[in-house]
């Protein structure tokens, strides 16, 4: 830990706000109290993620990180995305890998792709996780 109000040393005064250290001790937490039992449990029968977790998520708006709010998301940054799925990763990387396609990581959600606005198809049932639509 730093002398930042407990932002770890990994992240760059550069990039440090009290709104990212937020972001990461919010995501820590639902990290370690919520996912983690349940990885505890599954993970080692190769268990399902729990619908219950999804929508935990969901309400936390963690599939629409990246997309912009005007489309139901979060309308976060790349850093804030990584320092999310870094503190769910910890407990569960199956839970840190399903945000991924939430926020379009792979999907080719960029200018030009669809248009002239990427964002506009669809994204709002995207951004509000399964099952929510």
């Amino acid at each position: 830990m730093s002398l930042l109000t407990g932002v770890v040393e990994r992240v760059p005064a550069a990039y440090y706000t009290d709104e990212r250290q937020a972001i990461l001790e919010s995501a820590r937490a639902f990290a370690m109290n919520e996912v983690l039992p349940v990885a505890n449990r599954l993970d080692p029968v190769q268990g399902e993620i729990p619908m219950e977790l999804r929508q935990k998520m969901a309400e936390l708006g963690y599939f629409g990180l990246l997309i912009p709010q005007e489309y139901g998301g979060l309308g976060l940054g790349i850093f804030e995305y990584v320092l999310i799925t870094e503190e769910l990763a910890r407990a569960w990387m199956s839970v840190a890998s399903i945000i991924a396609r939430g926020n379009g990581i792979g999907a080719g959600f960029s200018e030009g792709s669809w248009g002239q606005d990427p964002w506009a198809r669809g994204t709002g049932a995207i951004a509000a996780g399964p099952g929510q639509a």
